[in-house]
Parts: structure tokens; sequence; C-alpha cells
């Protein structure tokens, strides 16, 4: 075996021990959801959410007038 091969499976052992400290809280997260028996990406209450979309449309913001540019100054 060369070095080469040492050092190549130092490095995929290093990305798979990232990738798995990265992610690990989004695979519990999953596992919460699988367990509970929910879809992944939807939510648990979904008359909430469409209450919520509903309500936002009501209660949209109002948008604060344009800046006027200021006229010339009057001196007395």
């Amino acid at each position: 075996m060369s070095r080469n091969f040492i050092t190549g499976a130092a490095v995929i052992a290093v990305g798979v021990f990232t990738g798995y400290y990265t992610f690990q809280p989004a695979f519990q997260e999953l596992a919460i959801q699988r367990a509970h028996g929910n879809q992944p990406g939807s939510s648990p209450d979904t008359s909430a959410s469409k209450q919520n979309a509903n309500s936002s449309a009501i209660n949209a913001p109002v948008q604060a007038p344009a800046p006027v540019a200021p006229g010339p100054e009057k001196s007395n």
C-alpha cells in the first residue's frame, strides 16, 4: 500500500465525520418526526397554517409613502 491510500482514507474519514457532525440535528429531528408519524416537511397542524395564511393576507402591512425630495429652503 502506498502513502496516498492512507492519506485518501484519512480525508474520507474526516469528511464523513464532519458531515455526520454537521447534519446530526437534522437527522435527530427527522427521526422524531418519523417516530410521531408526521410527514417530513409538513407542519403538525395544517389548520393553523391555513389560518396564518389567511390572516396574513388580511393583516398585510401598509407601505409607507415614498420619500419626497426636499424643496428649496426659504430664508427669512
